[in-house]
C-alpha cells in the first residue's frame, strides 16, 4: 500500500488480503449450490471474488467466467535455470510453488553413498568369509538360500507388478495390480 506526502493511501483503503483456493470453496458454498458436477462453480467465483474485497482467487482459469471482471496475476517466474539450480523443492507452496531439482539430486546422492557404505563392506565382508572360512556344507546352505531370495525377489516384482494405463485426454489414471 502506498501512502502520499500527506499520510493518505493512494490506492484505497487498508484492507487484509484472503486467499482462496478452489479447494475452499466448500466453505462459501454447498455442494447443491456449486451444482452435481461443479457446473456452476464458476458464476459462484466470480461472485465470491466481487462480494469480497481484498480477496487473491488461486483457481483453475477455466472458472473464471467473465475474464473482464478480474484481474489477473501472471505467474510466468519458473525458468529452467530455476528448476535445475533451484535449491528448494516446495511444491505445494502458495501462491508460487517451488521446483529445484537440486535438493532431489543430492538427496538421492546421499542416500546411495550412505547405502554404499554400508553395504560395500559388510558385502565384501560375507562374500570373504563363505569363500575362505565357512566350512563347505554351511557355504552351499547359505549360497541356496541366497539364491532362493534372489529367485523370489526378481520374480515376485515381476508377479506383483503395478500396471497403470493412462489416458492424456481424460487426465486420469486407473492404478490396479
Amino acid at each position: 500500500m502506498r501512502r502520499s506526502q500527506t499520510g493518505r493511501n493512494s490506492v484505497g483503503e487498508d484492507l487484509p488480503i484472503r486467499v482462496f483456493r478452489l479447494e475452499d470453496i466448500t466453505q462459501y458454498y454447498t455442494e447443491e449450490e456449486l451444482g452435481p458436477a461443479y457446473e456452476y462453480a464458476g458464476d459462484k467465483i466470480t461472485e465470491l471474488v466481487e462480494k469480497t474485497p481484498g480477496i487473491v482467487a488461486f483457481v483453475p482459469q477455466k472458472f473464471i467466467v467473465h475474464p473482464d471482471a478480474v484481474h489477473f496475476i501472471e505467474d510466468n517466474t519458473i525458468s529452467v535455470k530455476d528448476v535445475f539450480a533451484g535449491a528448494e523443492w516446495f511444491p505445494t507452496a502458495t501462491p508460487a510453488a517451488q521446483f529445484g531439482f537440486l535438493p532431489l539430486i543430492t538427496g538421492t546422492l546421499w542416500v546411495s553413498l550412505f547405502a554404499i557404505l554400508f553395504a560395500l563392506p559388510f558385502g565384501l565382508s560375507v562374500s570373504i568369509y563363505m569363500s575362505e572360512v565357512a566350512n563347505p556344507k554351511g557355504a552351499e546352505l547359505a549360497e541356496t538360500d541366497y539364491r532362493t531370495v534372489e529367485w523370489y525377489s526378481f520374480r515376485g516384482l515381476w508377479l506383483f507388478r503395478i500396471d497403470c494405463h493412462c489416458s492424456v485426454d481424460s487426465e486420469s489414471c486407473l492404478i490396479f495390480r
